[in-house]
């Protein structure tokens, strides 16, 4: 997704108080993407989205994120 695409979705999600589904780039050895984090968006902590107040994920790793 594109970093507009990304930052709407976000802003959307925080006025609406939407679930979101993100799914980061970072992936294992083997190539199998990390599990996606679904949650309330809580704020943000520098470059940082806070997601259900226990994890945190930059934004420029960020590779989809979608509503539930």
């Amino acid at each position: 997704m594109l970093l507009k695409e990304i930052t709407d979705v976000i802003n959307k999600a925080i006025v609406k108080n939407k679930i979101v589904k993100v799914q980061t780039n970072k992936s294992d050895s083997n190539g199998m993407f990390e599990f996606p984090i679904v949650g309330h968006i809580c704020g943000f902590i520098n470059d940082q989205l806070c997601i259900n107040s226990k994890s945190t994920v930059r934004i420029d790793v960020i590779r989809s994120i979608t509503f539930m």
